[in-house]
């Protein structure tokens, strides 16, 4: 067999106790992220009040005409229609990677063409809201918005739910917008006019009221994400102290901070991801990974279990339950994915090769690119419903958030695939040239999201 498979027996950790001092200077406490992982754990190698539906004729601005450098189009899952929400030269929002941004109800795309007016499109590809600013956040529950308006520095920041508007202005900008799963509470980091030193502020959509609650956080330097992440109650925000010269250096981390209280907790060296949060029944997780690359659960009111240590350049994703964590090597060959359960912390699967993993009620399905030393050797397509080895035809692999459809995108030049697990009925679907093969699916699964020049 080329691909590698490993399921773990079923062993339930120990939760360790909460390791906590106060220090002298008032820093929160601390969690232990050197204990030693309990016997038996696995180890492994997103007023301009909203417009009316736009008609079709004006939905894709563009002074180049005709196809152009980007692009973005939705695909129907079931019957391979694609449908053109845009195309043309003016992306400027594509290129520079701020949008497109999935609605918050999962079914629609904003895309910021330029740096007055942005539109909210739909899998019909017709527009349905415009507003007057760019780089559009929508709420989960599709009531508020928050999006920046001026096309010169300092920007303001807009945010909206209803008939309330709020205008913020910062001379260092803001970063890293973030709605609680309600929609009633955005949290964003506003820099200073330094540029290199900001403050965690959540803002009451209900009443304009803001709090500060943790400042001097030091920007990121280099060209990974820096996140803020809600729990999924609402009650507490994570946020990283990525450090800037030695003035961080006790103070890098991962930290917890109750939104109520603005009570911290920090895990020392560790690490998010953009959905670092796991709901489970013995209550919300964050999951990191610290600089020894351990992947930690910690649990939001304190305590810890470590689950596993990973090689070096090791990523982190969290869907539903369970922990996907992606390792990736030196060559190609190397790449490997691991799942864990968040509620008992054991590994679920490991694989060999570039992999998309989606663990549902049924069990976990996974598709697997193989490869040799030199090149891709095959795919395997495990589900509950379906399994399936094939030849190395395809070039990148996405699930739908329910597993129903897997989507490929082909060696052929623009095609992708799409395969119906429950009928094992296959489309090869004609698709524009130089799409990204980060295919992204909407919330429902009915709809895959294409780019060209750039994206999500």
């Amino acid at each position: 067999m080329l691909r590698r498979l490993i399921l773990v027996p079923a062993l339930l950790l120990a939760t360790l106790a909460l390791v906590a001092c106060e220090s002298p200077d008032g820093a929160p406490p601390t969690i232990d992220a050197t204990s030693a992982a309990p016997e038996g754990t696995p180890t492994a190698t997103e007023s301009a009040t909203a417009t009316a539906a736009t008609p079709a004729a004006t939905r894709t601005p563009s002074t180049g005409g005709g196809e152009g450098a980007y692009g973005a189009w939705f695909v129907e899952a079931a019957t391979g229609e694609v449908t053109e929400l845009y195309e043309g030269d003016d992306a400027w929002a594509i290129r520079d990677r701020h949008q497109p941004h999935l609605g918050g109800l999962g079914t629609g795309v904003w895309l910021s063409t330029n740096l007055t007016q942005s539109h909210r499109y739909g899998p019909d590809g017709e527009v349905e809201t415009t507003v007057d600013g760019w780089s559009v956040v929508e709420s989960a529950d599709g009531e508020s918005l928050t999006y920046f308006e001026g096309a010169t520095s300092p920007f303001r920041l807009v945010a909206e739910r209803g008939d309330d508007r709020h205008e913020f202005q910062s001379p260092g900008g803001f970063a890293m917008r973030a709605f609680s799963a309600d929609g009633l509470s955005l949290a964003w980091i506003e820099w200073g006019e330094d540029d290199d030193s900001g403050a965690l502020t959540v803002l009451d959509m209900r009443d304009g009221d803001t709090q500060v609650l943790a400042d001097n956080i030091s920007r990121l330097q280099g060209d990974r994400e820096q996140f803020i992440v809600w729990s999924p109650s609402g009650e507490y925000l994570a946020y990283e102290r990525v450090g800037f010269g030695d003035r961080d250096a006790d103070r890098l981390g991962a930290y917890i901070v109750e939104v109520e209280t603005g009570e911290e907790t920090r895990i020392p060296d560790a690490t998010l991801a953009a959905n670092s949060w796991a709901r489970t029944p013995e209550g919300e997780r964050l999951v990191t990974l610290t600089s020894s690359q351990e992947l930690l659960l910690t649990f939001a009111t304190g305590g810890q279990v470590s689950l596993a240590t990973f090689p070096e350049n090791a990523r982190l994703e969290v869907h539903g339950d369970s922990i996907i964590v992606s390792l990736v090597g030196q060559r190609r060959s190397e790449l490997s994915v691991g799942a864990f359960d968040a509620v008992t912390g054991r590994q679920l699967v490991e694989y060999t090769g570039e992999a998309d993993v989606v663990q549902i009620p049924a069990g976990v399905a996974s598709a697997v690119i193989t490869r040799s030393e030199i090149a891709c050797t095959g795919l395997v397509i495990d589900h509950p419903d379906l399994r399936e080895e094939r030849p190395c035809d395809v070039r990148h692999v996405r699930w739908s958030p329910d597993a129903r459809y897997l989507a490929m995108v082909s060696s052929a030049r623009g095609r992708i695939l799409v395969l119906d697990t429950r009928t094992g009925e296959e489309r090869e679907i004609e698709v524009p040239d130089g799409i990204s093969p980060a295919l992204t699916w909407t919330i429902d699964g009915r709809h895959i999201l294409l780019v060209r020049g750039g994206g999500p």
